[in-house]
């Protein structure tokens, strides 16, 4: 099975769960909640887990490999200024849980637009603006970060694969890649689409290819190599008006062991909708359609 997320929508890559399943973030009544669905699931279907976080609603969501549930809560202090709360969870925690871990954190930033990811060493990562930090698996309370870093762009998706190698998407649509464990700026690899300009949602398959829900000449699901550079070409792309994505309503994006894609239509009443295409799928092509009717509000979404 493979874990993807979306969505800094964050959307991330790794392995292997017995129940695999779609679990969406959702807010009632100020409490965030993260909803389980079988992901097997077809037509109007329920959750049937839930996780709960009261009074705080979740932002940004993502499992690693080993099962353990991650959270970012974000709030605006004032003009520039933000607080965020990181917690992790242990795997398999339902119903109204304790965080195993918690983080908190301020920063002053131009920009509020926010990114989140988690590895499977437990490392967390948090992005507002062009700023990237790194927490490490032991860091608690109002630790500092580890690594702090300034990306090419304003950022708001990031993800993991099953390496735990960091992808990091710009607003201007460049990729930059970190190995897994890195403590310095310098990236590994930077990948510059020819023609696409911002990621609403990112995931990578367990081959290394690279998922990117967004922008290019047209809004579309472009398809990258394990090996994609400068001025990648994409080697497949999903568009057109029979596959609803837009900008005003693609959000997370992630991937099934069988390759299948997801995303979560944030177009549609409270986000309620997953569409799913198939692993082959190619051009203007209609989804398969999932409606979570408990659904009441919410963003983000991984598949595990």
């Amino acid at each position: 099975m493979v874990l993807s997320l979306t969505g800094c929508t964050s959307g991330s890559s790794a392995s292997s769960s017995t129940t695999p399943s779609i679990y969406l973030g959702n807010t009632v009544s100020g409490n965030g909640e993260i909803l389980g669905y079988p992901l097997t699931a077809t037509g109007s279907v329920t959750a049937t887990t839930t996780l709960t976080t009261p009074s705080a609603p979740i932002n940004r969501f993502t499992f690693d490999s080993a099962g353990r549930i991650y959270t970012m809560t974000s709030q605006t202090v004032s003009r520039s200024n933000y607080a965020y709360t990181l917690n992790a969870y242990p795997k398999g925690v339902t119903g109204t849980a304790t965080p195993a871990r918690t983080i908190t954190g301020t920063i002053t930033t131009s920009s509020g637009d926010n990114a989140f990811a988690a590895d499977s060493s437990g490392n967390m990562y948090v992005c507002f603006g062009a700023t990237l930090m790194k927490y490490t698996s032991t860091a608690t309370g109002a630790a500092a970060p580890a690594l702090t870093l300034t990306l090419p762009d304003v950022t708001n998706t990031m993800t993991t694969d099953a390496a735990g190698d960091l992808y990091v998407a710009a607003n201007g649509g460049v990729i930059t890649v970190f190995n897994a464990g890195f403590t310095t700026s310098t990236p590994a690899r930077t990948i510059t689409p020819a023609s696409f300009v911002g990621a609403y949602g990112i995931a990578v398959d367990t081959s290394g290819n690279l998922y990117l829900n967004g922008a290019g000449t047209v809004d579309e699901i472009a398809v990258f190599s394990s090996t994609a550079g400068a001025n990648a070409v994409p080697t497949r792309i999903i568009t057109g008006s029979l596959t609803t994505l837009s900008s005003d309503n693609s959000g997370s994006i992630g991937l099934d062991s069988l390759g299948n894609i997801y995303v979560r239509n944030l177009g549609t009443a409270n986000a309620t909708v997953v569409d799913v295409f198939s692993s082959t799928a190619s051009g203007n092509v209609a989804p398969s359609v999932i409606t979570m009717t408990d659904i009441t509000n919410g963003g983000g979404m991984v598949i595990y």
